[in-house]
């Protein structure tokens, strides 16, 4: 009958990382208005990692065995996994549904167990966000290998695989032999479009994201330090694990990086417009590799040219579609010419809207549309 649900959905996610709930968010809001029944089940522990899954993984379901200082060292993150596994269980025990979606690899995983303990015929569809192991391993940890399991048990075991890029679609065929099939790209999408900044000068650059290995963020205070124009102005917001080295490294040498602090994102989607260029660095591994920086999307829904390396699909946007400079050299000296060429006004102009009509096309009710032939097979 017309208007009735098309799909009754436990829809499992965390706010965890800004990147995921908002990819999370935006997903949950599309399967609302597509008229799919959602059952929504929010994780009430966020700040435990898949790293810590693993450590917990011996003293994992039931909370039994604390005997040891060495098990001792992992009960918080055994707790909290505890915690989050039979609230999931007590939702899936109370709720009728057809599939269930869930969001990273964390909550796949948690998912899955559930699915084989209780011996489910339920279809589990992962929207992976991105690869946990080759995080861990780009932070030197020395169990990025167990995680590598764990995430190949998720990916095998799933009936289908959302990924943010091409490049993860391939490493994932290629890597874990994953059916292509079962392997769908929906890549991040840009908010909506408005206050859209404008041509001036001096240029204000800026970058607002997570303090993490991945985002090189070392190399935006180079630029800085090295700027000799006044042209430029240099502003910094975030926050995240690197904060205090990055802090202090501004302190110590004087860079001329104004550090703004942390900015909840919807009062930093209005203040971009007040800046003249996004900057986007990156490490070059495979977790950058495969994945979908959202401020790619934030900065170019506000008309913002972004310059950043030339790695992952992303980088190809930054040149395929004018939006900015994708460096295939990405030394401060690079980052540097390609801010001189901002200056000029036609040039800013040009790429400035280029990078409207790129958010328009990337808005988020435009990208997800593959989620409802990902859901109709179910």
């Amino acid at each position: 009958m017309l208007g009735e649900p098309l799909l009754k959905i436990l829809f499992l996610h965390r706010t965890g990382q800004l990147g995921d709930r908002i990819r999370a968010t935006e997903i949950l809001n599309f399967l609302k208005e597509g008229n799919y029944d959602v059952i929504e089940a929010s994780l009430p522990l966020t700040s435990v990692n898949m790293d810590q899954l693993i450590n917990a993984l011996p003293y994992f379901i039931p909370l039994s065995g604390f005997s040891s200082l060495s098990v001792l060292e992992n009960m918080t993150s055994s707790f909290a996994f505890n915690v989050s596994y039979n609230y999931l269980n007590r939702i899936i025990t109370k709720s009728n549904f057809q599939a269930i979606l869930a969001e990273t690899s964390w909550g796949g995983w948690l998912a899955l167990q559930l699915i084989k303990k209780r011996g489910l015929s339920i279809p589990l569809i992962v929207d992976v966000h991105g690869l946990w192991f080759a995080e861990a391993k780009g932070w030197g940890k020395k169990n990025w290998k167990q995680i590598e399991y764990v995430e190949a048990e998720l990916f095998q075991s799933s009936d289908h695989l959302i990924v943010v890029s091409e490049r993860m679609k391939s490493f994932l065929i290629e890597h874990f032999k994953v059916v292509p099939e079962k392997v769908t790209v929906i890549p991040n999408g840009a908010p909506a479009i408005f206050h859209v900044t404008k041509y001036q000068l001096p240029l204000k650059i800026i970058y607002a994201g997570i303090f993490d290995y991945y985002e090189n963020v070392d190399r935006y205070l180079e630029i800085a330090e090295n700027s000799k124009s006044n042209d430029f102005r240099f502003f910094l917001f975030g926050a995240g694990p690197l904060k205090k080295k990055i802090l202090s490294r501004l302190k110590k040498r004087n860079i001329p990086i104004q550090y703004m602090g942390y900015v909840p994102r919807g009062t930093m989607l209005n203040l971009l417009a007040e800046f003249q260029v996004g900057m986007i660095f990156s490490s070059k591994d495979l977790a950058r590799e495969v994945a979908c920086p959202i401020k790619l999307m934030d900065y170019a829904s506000r008309g913002l040219p972004t310059i950043g390396p030339k790695i992952g699909d992303w980088g190809d946007l930054i040149a395929a579609e004018n939006i900015g400079f994708a460096l295939e050299d990405d030394s401060s000296e690079r980052y540097s010419e390609a801010l001189s060429n901002l200056l000029d006004e036609h040039e800013w102009n040009k790429k400035s809207q280029n990078c409207l009509d790129f958010a328009e096309t990337y808005q988020w009710h435009n990208v997800l549309r593959p989620m409802k032939e990902v859901l109709d097979k179910f």
